[in-house]
């Protein structure tokens, strides 16, 4: 964030923050009573985020309280700004960084910071004109708040404990020392203070000084660069001050001014062709300028916290001034060799009493100095009113701005959608629903039973009213951590309800997207990565998932955080806690999705060896580490496996049964390759279009393109590849083609190739030359776009009533035996076990003329844990056609080979329904001829009773029921196959 950023947000959430904070404080003052004496104790808090010259100014009052008080703990609150100059004071034991390079890292850096400061005694807030360090210092909720008050910010009063009057006309060193008097304690002279700065840098007391070598500051902060000198005007002060023992100058600053040095350094050799110049700039650390500061006898510069450094080392100075008045910053009680040029004209000072520089940037107050013609004694800036833009401009620059940040856009778009639809009803046909009520049945069973008893594994159905036929509940096919997740929302931080696991999912999903925002920018265009998340957080599928409890969110969050901070290890200067959070966060998505087990791998190669672009040891080091920490998150969850199947040839054997359940039909009885292209096409038309048919063969074939063609449009050169994210998505498809077919889920991993290829197609149009491609290019994101807005619009949710689960439950309760199989006329097995404790039996899988002898076989009183003595039970739901619409016509559908409709419902909708109507009707009609018998009748379901029967035809599953550990398909309930 830039500085007017800054001042933006503290300006308004600033204001906002303390007209909510300064009532609340007032009456819990009021209330509480709190004791307010100044006294100090184990730690005084500290806080400084803008001006490194400023806290240098405070130096003096911090020596001070730091001599007089050696063992309490001195805590700095700053910016990685600031922290280098408070570490050449050699007075505080800890910084709490905020780092303010980013919105995101300002939110996440302050809220640590807060934490970490909550309830502390005493802080000390140094910032003079900030509101919300004024609403941050409220929030630490610390007994003693020290702050400054101006003849503007009354508003602290009532918001801090202890207040000092603080005067912009007077010097800011008297306010400063004003602290120090509250707390008793002596300020310290300038001679302590260039001690504790050399000890602080390790320079020796005694370092020689280099005659003849002056160090020039000649930039500053961004808080108002009208303070610096032009290189004309530079010319003029070495001319002004040029002696004859002068013949060696540093130019110290950062490395972003080292351009600027060397233009100076270009400029002032012509006219002074005996000087040596040396471009200090980014060279060494703001200690290593302070050595070199140390060394030398002079100093010339502007207002600059260099200046400040100098002074108190004691070298002759020189300064300039112009929009800072230097009777307000420099101590004039120091006897020093200094030289200070300012010419007061109307306007100045105006730095801190302006939000930016009322000339912006005609510093007629420097330009004064040197040309006193230019800039009379009562010049001030004067503004005429705009020239009022017509309604078009105002339109083209708001669509600009749009544009830029189409991204970010949909993001609040969809968060806002997501946030009023996380406290939707239990959804039946929305994203993988089974799932969601699969986890919260998990974890809701950890909180009950324990971690450790459950084995770290997920039981779907609750362990006391297991039956040995139900083993297939205690869940090992899939990564646990998202049950387990759910365990420790419960257990941890009592969280109960759906709305509240979905606000959780919400936050995983979506700071997942900034992981994927900022990966997209590493590797393309902003507007490039701008339209890749509009596409990519307006998908269906993505919105269907963002809230979805069980993987998804966690395996983007895991995944792709990992990949960020792999890229930024490889990308920056090298630091190992980046490299360390990557790897944490792949042992995590491990733990979290299978999806991810073949995809992360492969974009974690192709990342690192496009860093290092060949295979060398580094690289080989990398992908080991990284491989190490996956190898451990499978040992980890195997060997959970291990201990609940009760060894090694138990988890041996379910292993084997989840390749035989989703790499064949063997178990679930579809034949599903038929169905491959109707469904690969059908879902790429609903949920991406077809055009990604096209663009997938442009980034196909343009490697070869480029390899025997010329002359090409520099966009199409220059842009990366996105075919890698493809090829990493395709593997775990390829071989559990029976997954994605049958489920939805899956298709997530082709979200990102769809995102980024169609953006960079779009962007590779946009910007050629032909205003018939830069239509195209419009046009194509806007028809990707509206096509994903409109399938988000028009999907129907089917939702289970909450006061109908109420009473089903109350009902089911009272006539259902402990462990009891429902019958059903629907396929919402998961939600039973949630809600109810009951596994079901989906009648409605069977095609309708075996109805009659599936209601016999499974009332059946041989088969007591379906028909108890007091009979079966049905429960017939009266919406059905709405709540199975979409995701629960699999079994239907693939077992009689309809595949387009499968494949994409809506153009069956109709045909669809009728079916099941039809189907629900029969059924019906079958348990009334069973001798069926209404218990209970709602809007939303009849529960039925069906008597038990002795006898009947011979009726077999259509798979084992299996042992402990077997889990059946996620959405495969207990199906009938009739035999004659």
């Amino acid at each position: 964030m830039d500085i007017r950023a800054q001042r933006k947000a503290d300006n308004y959430v600033g204001r906002l923050g303390i007209a909510v904070l300064r009532p609340l404080a007032m009456v819990l003052g009021a209330l509480l009573r709190r004791d307010h004496e100044l006294t100090v104790g184990d730690e005084v808090v500290w806080v400084k985020l803008l001006g490194g010259g400023s806290l240098l100014i405070a130096m003096p009052m911090l020596l001070g309280f730091r001599r007089a008080h050696p063992t309490t703990r001195m805590v700095l609150i700053t910016t990685p700004a600031v922290k280098p100059f408070a570490e050449l004071m050699g007075v505080f034991d800890e910084y709490r960084l905020i780092d303010n390079r980013g919105l995101t890292r300002l939110f996440a850096t302050s809220l640590l910071a807060l934490m970490k400061t909550f309830r502390a005694d005493c802080i000390v807030d140094l910032e003079v004109h900030s509101r919300l360090t004024t609403v941050f210092t409220t929030l630490t909720m610390a007994r003693n708040r020290v702050s400054f008050w101006l003849e503007d910010i009354f508003w602290r009063r009532g918001l801090a404990s202890h207040l000092v009057f603080f005067n912009r006309a007077s010097g800011s060193f008297h306010f400063y020392d004003r602290i120090a008097e509250l707390f008793g304690v002596e300020i310290a002279d300038r001679e302590p203070c260039r001690e504790s700065m050399l000890a602080a840098c390790r320079i020796a007391e005694d370092v020689p000084s280099v005659h003849g070598q002056v160090c020039v500051g000649f930039a500053c902060s961004d808080l108002a660069h009208e303070r610096m000198l032009t290189t004309a005007q530079w010319i003029a002060v070495f001319r002004a001050n040029l002696r004859p023992e002068h013949h060696r100058f540093l130019l110290l600053g950062g490395a972003a001014d080292r351009g600027t040095a060397d233009e100076l350094v270009a400029a002032l050799r012509p006219h002074f062709p005996d000087l040596a110049f040396r471009n200090c700039c980014g060279e060494t650390s703001l200690a290593g300028s302070t050595a070199l500061l140390a060394e030398s006898p002079e100093f010339w510069g502007i207002d600059s916290g260099l200046l400040h450094i100098a002074r108190t080392l004691g070298l002759r100075t020189v300064s300039y001034w112009g929009p800072t008045d230097p009777s307000t910053l420099l101590r004039d009680t120091w006897q020093l060799d200094e030289t200070t040029h300012y010419r007061k004209i109307a306007c100045s000072p105006c730095v801190h009493t302006s939000e930016q520089a009322p000339c912006h940037g005609d510093n007629r107050c420097i330009q004064g100095l040197f040309n006193p013609m230019s800039s009379p004694i009562n010049w001030t800036p004067m503004e005429h009113p705009p020239a009022r833009e017509g309604h078009r401009e105002h339109v083209r620059r708001l669509f600009a701005a749009a544009w830029r940040n189409v991204g970010f856009l949909c993001v609040a778009g969809v968060l806002l959608y997501c946030v009023v639809h996380a406290f939707d009803p239990p959804r039946l046909n929305w994203g993988d629903s089974a799932s969601d009520y699969n986890v919260m049945t998990s974890g809701r069973n950890f909180q009950k039973y324990g971690f450790l008893k459950l084995r770290f594994t997920p039981f779907v159905l609750d362990p006391a009213v297991m039956t040995p036929a139900d083993g297939w509940a205690m869940y090992t096919h899939y990564p646990q951590l998202p049950d387990l997740m759910n365990g420790v929302l419960r257990t941890a931080f009592g969280l109960s309800t759906l709305v509240q696991f979905r606000f959780v999912a919400l936050g995983f999903s979506f700071v997942a997207l900034f992981f994927v925002y900022q990966l997209l920018r590493a590797y393309w265009s902003r507007q490039t990565a701008q339209m890749a998340l509009a596409l990519w957080v307006t998908n269906p599928l993505w919105i269907q998932h963002a809230d979805y409890l069980h993987h998804a969110p966690y395996a983007a969050f895991f995944g792709f955080g990992g990949l960020y901070f792999l890229v930024r290890y490889l990308r920056g200067d090298g630091r190992k806690r980046f490299f360390l959070a990557s790897a944490v966060f792949v042992f995590f998505t491990f733990l979290a999705s299978y999806d991810f087990w073949i995809f992360e791998p492969l974009l974690i190669a192709t990342v690192t060896f496009a860093h290092y672009r060949r295979v060398s040891w580094p690289a080989v080091r990398v992908l080991g580490i990284l491989a190490g920490c996956t190898l451990l998150a499978l040992c980890l969850k195997w060997s959970t496996n291990i201990w609940a199947l009760g060894g090694v040839h138990g988890w041996l054997a379910d292993l084997r049964y989840q390749m035989v359940e989703r790499g064949t039909n063997e178990l679930v009885k579809v034949d599903y390759q038929q169905g491959i292209w109707a469904t690969l096409t059908g879902r790429v038309e609903r949920f991406f279009t077809l055009a990604l048919f096209p663009i997938t063969l442009f980034w196909a074939v343009l490697p070869f393109i480029r390899a025997r063609v010329d002359h090409l449009p520099e966009s199409v050169k220059r842009i990366a590849n996105p075919l890698p994210v493809l090829i990493a998505a395709l593997p775990f498809l390829m071989l559990f083609v029976e997954l994605w077919v049958g489920q939805y889920y899956p298709t997530l991993l082709i979200l990102p190739f769809y995102a980024i290829g169609s953006a960079g197609v779009i962007a590779i149009l946009l910007e050629l030359e032909l205003p018939v491609a830069r239509f195209a290019g419009a046009a194509l994101f806007a028809a990707v776009l509206f096509s994903s807005i409109d399938e988000d619009a028009t999907f129907k949710k089917a939702f289970f009533d909450r006061s109908a689960i109420q009473s089903l439950k109350a009902e089911l309760d009272r006539v259902a035996q402990p462990g009891q199989q429902i019958l059903t006329d629907h396929v919402f097995d998961a939600a039973y076990r949630y809600y109810f404790d009951h596994n079901t039996v989906a009648l409605i899988l069977n095609p309708p003329p075996r109805f009659p002898t599936a209601i016999q076989y499974y009332t059946d009183a041989r088969r007591p844990h379906i028909a108890p003595a007091s009979g079966a039970l049905y429960v017939q739901h009266k919406h059905l056609s709405e709540e199975m619409y979409d995701k629960g016509y699999y079994y239907i559908l693939g077992r009689t080979g309809f595949w387009q409709p499968w494949a994409n419902p809506e153009r069956y909708h109709q045909a669809l329904d009728g079916y099941i109507r039809h189907a629900d009707s029969a059924l019906t009609r079958v348990v009334i001829a069973a001798g069926g018998q209404k218990i209970a009748d709602t809007d939303f379901y009849t529960l039925w009773r069906i008597p038990p029967e002795i006898g009947g035809v011979v009726i077999s599953p259509t798979r084992p029921s299996g042992g402990l550990g077997v889990a059946p398909a996620k959405h495969e309930t207990h199906l009938a196959e009739v035999k004659p």
